[in-house]
């Protein structure tokens, strides 16, 4: 396994799946090999179903296998099968009360039902709520764990934007959340980007988010975040120009008197 964790630390999924499945061959019924394999499933192969039987398989042999709970929970939400994701946190919860990747899960799980789920704006709210509450638990386990922090900050951000809360706390909180991050990862591109997405940061985001780009070329966040914004700028150019024309035109090249 130290290999295989080795080629994922690198992103060499196809090697790795092939490394697992030479082991599986002589190993068939060691559940962490299945787990990984579950890894390389839904990372590399993009196949949810694939993923979620390496878990179940990895389950089957070992029900308190880390890794697959992990697999199964993620592919499950995957396929918007989000009951089914939330049950499989119930029980990560009960096997591994004092870690934060169980609430994690659960978190990324709500947040999905959230976006993606059949769900009324009253009820969005709700789950939203919940995820918050499941990383500030899961903070208070872990409070180093950078992924928690930039989660915390999106969830700030999300409420601010989406139900318009004219609360100006919100970006107080998410700015805090981005600052602890920073300070504990100041390279990290995800929160550099949230930084620069803050309100209060507009003048600065596109500076911001060329430094991101410029420590990280290939950063598609990034690129994204700034390709939007020039064309927002360049659309609000065009029709300023438009609105000069037309003023132009009825001022200058319309003579006085004349109908439009």
């Amino acid at each position: 396994m130290e290999q295989v964790q080795l080629l994922f630390d690198v992103g060499r999924w196809q090697q790795a799946g092939e490394l697992l499945l030479q082991n599986l061959q002589l190993y068939p019924q060691e559940a962490e090999l299945y787990a990984a394999y579950g890894l390389v499933q839904i990372n590399h192969f993009k196949d949810a179903k694939g993923a979620e039987e390496a878990a179940r398989s990895a389950l089957r042999y070992d029900e308190t296998n880390y890794r697959a709970y992990i697999v199964l929970n993620g592919t499950l939400a995957s396929q918007t099968r989000y009951d089914e994701a939330l049950a499989v946190c119930d029980t990560f919860q009960e096997l591994y009360p004092h870690d934060s990747q169980p609430y994690l899960c659960r978190a990324w799980t709500e947040l999905g039902q959230m976006q993606y789920g059949s769900l009324s704006r009253a009820r969005r709210k709700e789950v939203i709520d919940a995820a918050a509450e499941h990383i500030a638990q899961a903070r208070g386990i872990d409070p180093t764990d950078v992924r928690l922090l930039e989660l915390s900050a999106q969830i700030e951000q999300v409420i601010g934007l989406q139900w318009s809360e004219q609360d100006k706390d919100r970006e107080k909180r998410a700015q805090e959340f981005i600052d602890q991050g920073l300070a504990l990862d100041p390279q990290n591109s995800s929160l550099k980007i949230l930084d620069a997405q803050q309100p209060s940061k507009s003048k600065q985001s596109a500076q911001m988010l060329a430094g991101v780009l410029g420590s990280d070329p290939q950063n598609a966040d990034a690129q994204a975040q700034l390709n939007l914004m020039l064309v927002l700028r360049l659309g609000r150019i065009i029709m300023s120009s438009f609105w000069v024309l037309i003023f132009c035109y009825v001022h200058v090249a319309v003579p006085r008197g004349t109908a439009i």
